[in-house]
């Protein structure tokens, strides 16, 4: 369950805004929405010689209703090894 959490993910709109200030916030629930549709539709291809691999970013998502603000995203167990090489470069 412990990484179960650690792959879920729940962003409000005000922090979505306080991380992108140019949309403006009161377009920040729908941008928010639209970036999580972004991703849910977009997967990451890998090729080498020998395979082609190709897997989603989130395998789960839900949008909580209107007016509340916010959305929770899971990420696909074959993208986690890579977000954490990510964060593990940006937090040294």
């Amino acid at each position: 369950a412990d990484a179960e959490l650690q792959k879920t993910m729940t962003i409000t709109a005000a922090e979505y805004f306080d991380s992108f200030p140019d949309m403006g916030r009161k377009n920040a629930e729908v941008q928010l929405q639209e970036a999580i549709d972004r991703l849910w539709d977009r997967s990451i291809i890998l090729k080498n010689d020998e395979k082609r691999e190709e897997f989603r970013w989130i395998q789960y998502r839900a949008q909580y209703a209107k007016g509340e603000g916010k959305a929770q995203i899971t990420f696909s167990d074959a993208v986690m090894p890579y977000l954490t090489q990510l964060k593990g470069q940006f937090t040294r």
